[in-house]
């Protein structure tokens, strides 16, 4: 008899699971409201506008980094960046570079992608950053990934710091 009521309560399931599309593994209890899933937060373009400095690692080693991040021209939404590469102490070999990204600031996501070099020093090519902003005031810190615009697998992270709250990059 036990049988023929679990085989009846997988008939049943597989029924309720027709009849509303889900699977019975997945269907929720009927007992329980159905989770929900929180909205992600919203985070303005103006949380990450300014002047970062830090350092990345790319095929060429530790490198120094300052990010002018400004609000794109005529897009409220979308952001530009002045990408300035250098020297540091621990790897004084590295020449100093420029370029310009585009991207966005959503969902406290932060995603730049390559656009064009200003000052290229031969061998180099741009970078993507995909990273998030932690902290708040005075500490806050913008860190992530960085993936080469070749598709290398040289690059790794990058780790920034905030300077300014007014940027003044102009790529637009």
């Amino acid at each position: 008899m036990k049988k023929t009521c679990f085989a009846g309560a997988v008939v049943l399931a597989s029924v309720l699971s027709a009849c509303s599309g889900a699977s019975p593994a997945n269907s929720p209890s009927p007992h329980l409201p159905p989770p929900s899933s929180p909205a992600a937060p919203t985070s303005p373009p103006s949380s990450v506008l300014g002047i970062w400095k830090g350092t990345y690692t790319c095929q060429q080693g530790l490198t120094g980094l300052t990010l002018d991040i400004a609000q794109a021209q005529g897009n409220d939404a979308g952001l530009d960046a002045e990408f300035d590469f250098y020297a540091v102490a621990a790897n004084p070999g590295v020449p100093s570079g420029r370029g310009t990204q585009r991207g966005t600031y959503t969902a406290g996501r932060l995603i730049l992608t390559w656009q064009a070099f200003t000052t290229q020093p031969a061998g180099y090519g741009g970078v993507n950053l995909n990273g998030s902003l932690t902290g708040s005031g005075t500490t806050q810190t913008l860190s992530g990934t960085v993936a080469a615009v070749s598709g290398g697998t040289a690059c790794t992270t990058f780790s920034l710091t905030r300077t300014s709250s007014t940027g003044t990059s102009a790529n637009g």
